[in-house]
This record gives structure tokens, sequence and C-alpha cells, in this order.
């Protein structure tokens, strides 16, 4: 109602005057965005609001807030090369719709990215982000694996000198006789069985826990090939994390991404809102000792239903 009285008030001006002043004033800031790098994912998103006094109420794909002034660009300044991002109408949760641009592309680690939106005017608003690595080939701590009293099976990881982690999964590879069957499995582990110690972030890995859905998906694939009752073993394990560097924070909630869009907050947005981010990601993966695959239950037949 606010925003309605002033501009009511301001078109009463304009008829006692040729000169009309337009109430909204954005400070230079044209555009809020979001997004990130994903090394994971193989179509790259960008989120985009226009900075206008029209809010961004999008019921139906015919409305005029539905057409956005707007082409995006990804520059990738280490090689140098540009890529056009495409804009998608994407219907959210509560059955608006909101402005996405998306493109398919390999994430490269240590690439400097330039994201750069463009109005029709020329106008641009831009951010910048690195891609974080890992300069190791092998950067893991890894204790042996410890069996409980209940026969439970558990292995701690370190994690020495490394960016923030965003995510971790733990990789394990189980094959079938005779090449019947062939699998990578991951299992994800929340940020939060996350400890640090001594300046190292440490997981302790639950790997019993872990065979019920590798058993699962196993159970699964094999039924859908119709294969007779087959053997399964482990035969390696791994992990895989996500890192991301000391200029961006972890965002783990959807309010976190929704208050990167307000004036004020922390932004490496120029000439807007919001922010433009990158992952790095590192995996490392070695042999299961058979002492190990037998502790965990392997081989493992699977009744084909």
């Amino acid at each position: 109602m606010r925003w309605t009285s002033i501009i009511v008030l301001a078109l009463v001006l304009t008829s006692c005057s040729d000169t009309f002043l337009d109430p909204f004033d954005n400070e230079d800031k044209y555009y809020t965005i979001f997004g990130y790098l994903d090394p994971l994912e193989e179509i790259q998103q960008l989120r985009l609001i226009p900075i206008t006094r029209f809010p961004e109420d999008i019921i139906e794909p015919h409305e005029p807030q539905a057409v956005i002034d707007a082409k995006v660009y990804l520059r990738d300044l280490t090689i140098p090369r540009v890529e056009r991002w495409w804009p998608v109408l994407e219907e959210a949760e509560d059955g608006s719709y909101v402005h996405t641009y998306v493109d398919t592309m390999e994430v490269k680690a240590g690439h400097t990215y330039q994201i750069e939106i463009v109005r029709s005017d020329g106008i641009m608003t831009t951010a910048k982000t690195t891609v974080p690595r890992v300069r190791t080939e092998t950067l893991l701590l890894r204790n042996g694996p410890v069996q409980l009293s209940d026969l439970s099976v558990f292995q701690e990881i370190g994690v020495p000198n490394t960016p923030e982690l965003w995510d971790m999964q733990v990789i394990y590879m189980v094959e079938g006789t005779g090449g019947s069957y062939s699998e990578r499995v991951m299992v994800a582990y929340d940020h939060d069985q996350l400890s640090s110690n001594d300046g190292v972030l440490r997981y302790n890995l639950s790997l019993t826990a872990d065979q019920e859905p590798i058993q699962f998906k196993a159970q699964q694939r094999l039924n859908s090939l119709g294969s007779a009752n087959t053997s399964i073993s482990l035969t390696a394990m791994g992990v895989r994390f996500r890192i991301i560097d000391d200029a961006w924070f972890p965002l783990f909630k959807k309010t976190d991404v929704l208050n990167l869009a307000q004036p004020g907050t922390f932004s490496n947005v120029e000439n807007g809102y919001g922010f433009f981010g990158s992952m790095g990601l590192y995996e490392e993966e070695w042999e299961v000792q058979p002492e190990l695959a037998n502790l965990l239950g392997y081989p493992l037949t699977i009744q084909v239903n």
C-alpha cells in the first residue's frame, strides 16, 4: 500500500507538471542472482531476479512479469571462453514461476569464471568465482577399520589442510561373479557428522550400516536384469567430497539462500545483490582387503526375485 500511494502521488504531480519523478531508486543495483558451479551436475543453473518496483509474483507463464530483460553469459577467464546461458521459466514449490538460466558445461578446477547479466541497454551485473582445488593426489588420513563388540565395523578418516567441506559421500565398488554386475554406490554423510581435532576434519565411517543401501541397490539392479542368484563382492571403497573456498560460506538451508537476496547482506555481485560461487571436487579410492570384506559379510549372495 505504501508503494501504491507513492505511485498515485507521482501521477497526480505529473498532471501539474511536465516533469515526472520516478519514485523507484535501485541505487545502481539491477539484478539479484544466486547460483554456483557444481562439478557433480551436468547442467548448471542460475537464479535471477530483476530489481524493479514490481515484485516477482509470476502466477501464470503468460504474465508480463514472466518476460525478463536479460542475457546471461559465463566467461572463463582462464582459457578464455564465453558461453551463453539460456532462460528457463521454472515452476517453484508454491506453484508460482521463477526466472532461471541454465547451461551444460564441465566445471574445471582452478579456473576463474565470471557470470555476466546484460540488460538490453547495456547495463551489466557481474560476479566472479574461482573453482577451488586440492593440490595433492593423496589427501586423506586413514586409520585401520575397527570392529566393536556388537560386530559393527567403523573406520576413521581425516581431512587436513583443505578448504571448507560442503558435503561428503563414501564410495563402495561392488562386483558380481563373472562380471554379471558392477556398480559404484554412493552413501551420503551429513555435515553434522564431521568433527575437528588438531586442525584435522574427521569422519567416523559406519561401514556396517553403509552395507544396507548397497545391498538394496544390488537387489533392485539384479531383479531388473532378471539374473539368477548372484554372489557379489566388495572390491574397493573411497570418498568423494565437494569443497568451497574461503570467499564463500556453507549454505545448508533454503533460508540461507533467501537471506543472500536481501540488500546489505554478504555478496560478491557487482551492480546487484546475491552470490555466485563454485565448488571443487576431490575423490580418493583404495582397494578393500579380503579381511575387511569378510567382516562386512562378503561375498554375499543376492536372491533374485
